[in-house]
């Protein structure tokens, strides 16, 4: 028998197994579901739902993984799963859901319904109790359907975002980048231009003449010659590369 198997005997049903005097709690169809895990009802009997999570006794940690609610969190099929509150609720997840909302069994939610496969969002749940040896299921790992407004945590520089949040930073960076190496084809395009004009230029220099500019004088034709090919400045296009990948890398951020 499998949590299916669970979920398939007591759908649509009233389920009481303690305390006639106050029927068909949550409390009644976890203490079943832990008759079905084959752990003692003392591991989760509290006077609140809620205590389940907040007042865990040593049954409670020897039977059960402890799983906090987090923005990435979503509970697997036969987790546990218990909310906050002044009286709190408890309830069997059916491993369907994202981290906006999931799917739950729940009894008394709303207040007189019977076992039924209930929708919730994660509003006051306080995490999900993961049974440490449960039976065995067709699918132990939640099904995970990815929407644009699923919220992924993006670290601490971008924290929380929606996929659709996401996809358009993305996006925004992709033509920023390509915007980038566009620019910087260009650049390097006029440079190689400026470089193939430039002229070879010759210096007639006399051999007794004063190395000032004030005192050159013309020197005829024939006078022996140094020949001088400028070139583009090593340091320029070094400094160039530096500052456009210091640029890519500002993008990219």
């Amino acid at each position: 028998m499998n949590t299916d198997d669970f979920f398939n005997q007591w759908n649509g049903k009233f389920c009481e197994v303690e305390d006639e005097s106050n029927k068909n709690q949550c409390f009644d169809l976890a203490f079943q579901y832990c008759d079905f895990l084959g752990v003692p009802r003392t591991a989760i009997r509290h006077l609140n739902a809620s205590q389940i999570y907040t007042g865990p006794n040593d049954e409670t940690i020897q039977y059960f993984e402890f799983v906090p609610n987090t923005p990435q969190g979503v509970p697997c099929k036969g987790d546990m799963i218990v909310w906050g509150g002044t009286v709190g609720h408890v309830a069997v997840s059916v491993g369907e859901g994202d981290t906006n909302s999931f799917t739950s069994f729940d009894q008394n939610w709303p207040i007189g319904s019977p076992c039924h496969f209930q929708s919730h969002d994660y509003t006051n749940v306080l995490g999900w109790l993961r049974p440490k040896n449960s039976p065995s299921s067709p699918s132990q790992t939640p099904t995970l359907t990815i929407t644009d407004q699923t919220k992924i945590d993006c670290g601490e520089e971008f924290g929380v975002l929606e996929v659709q949040a996401i996809k358009s930073k993305l996006h925004d960076l992709t033509r920023d980048y390509n915007g980038a190496i566009a620019q910087a084809n260009d650049i390097m395009r006029q440079l190689k231009e400026c470089q193939a004009q430039q002229p070879t230029m010759t210096y007639t220099v006399p051999k007794d003449s004063p190395n000032t500019a004030s005192t050159a004088t013309v020197v005829p034709v024939d006078a022996p010659k140094t020949a001088v090919t400028p070139s583009l400045d090593s340091y320029t296009i070094g400094q160039f590369l530096r500052d456009f990948w210091a640029f890519i890398a500002g993008k990219l951020k």
